[in-house]
């Protein structure tokens, strides 16, 4: 069974058995980071068009994890973390290093790993639904990575 069939069948986009599509979010943004990201880049510059709606972001978000393959352990602390130790990355002692990071920093509106943690699957944002979407097949066993 393909990834595609194998998240259809477990429900993982189906809203009505607490799965999610990327339409799920409203369509304006949320409130997202003003500032300098730790690696110097701005939510202008991560969201491309800078007036991306959270639909586009969930999308995207999606698209970059399996691109970067940051959840191939079943897992999408990889995409956060990178090669920041997790222990430090999860406690907010280090800054995170994840292909994913300036993403989450941006939609999420925190450069706070535990902050980002706290609303990884918050379902008004596009990589939240992106996110449930990604744990979901994995927890379902889908062989998307």
């Amino acid at each position: 069974m393909s990834c595609t069939q194998c998240i259809k069948a477990a429900g993982c986009l189906d809203p009505s058995a607490g799965g999610a599509t990327c339409e799920t979010p409203p369509i304006s943004l949320a409130p997202h980071f003003t500032g300098t990201l730790p690696d110097g880049n701005n939510c202008s510059t991560v969201f491309q068009p800078s007036t991306a709606t959270e639909t586009q972001i969930c999308l995207d978000t999606l698209d970059r994890i399996f691109s970067s393959a940051c959840a191939a352990t079943l897992t999408a602390t990889p995409c956060l973390c990178g090669t920041t130790d997790t222990a430090s990355c999860l406690a907010g002692t280090a800054t995170p290093k994840g292909a994913l990071y300036d993403t989450y920093a941006c939609d999420f509106n925190s450069t706070s790993s535990t902050s980002i943690q706290s609303a990884f699957q918050v379902m008004t944002t596009g990589a939240g639904v992106a996110n449930a979407i990604i744990l979901c097949a994995a927890m379902s066993g889908c062989d998307c990575f």
